[in-house]
């Protein structure tokens, strides 16, 4: 996760490989920052063999205190396996 600060913004980039943008939850509350998901193991694989697992799948949060800031979450894109955020500091 990366959080880059301007002066009327906060700019939050996650790492999301494999979820779909639909199972991504995003809550601000109290200058905390929550997301959550699912990351569904690839279709068909479900009862295959582990031999190496890298990427954690199944159901996921991430709680990310924020610098003191009146925030508000104005933009969400997900590209390219990254969620990025904007929150505008009102």
């Amino acid at each position: 996760m990366d959080i880059f600060e301007t002066n009327d913004a906060l700019t939050i980039v996650i790492a999301l490989p494999g979820v779909d943008p639909d199972q991504v939850q995003v809550t601000l509350s109290a200058g905390v920052l929550i997301v959550s998901g699912e990351r569904p193991l690839p279709s068909g694989l479900k009862d295959a063999q582990i031999h190496r697992l890298e990427i954690p799948h199944g159901h996921f949060q991430r709680r990310i205190e924020l610098p003191p800031a009146r925030l508000e979450v104005s933009g969400r894109h997900l590209a390219n396996g990254c969620l990025m955020l904007q929150l505008h500091k009102s």
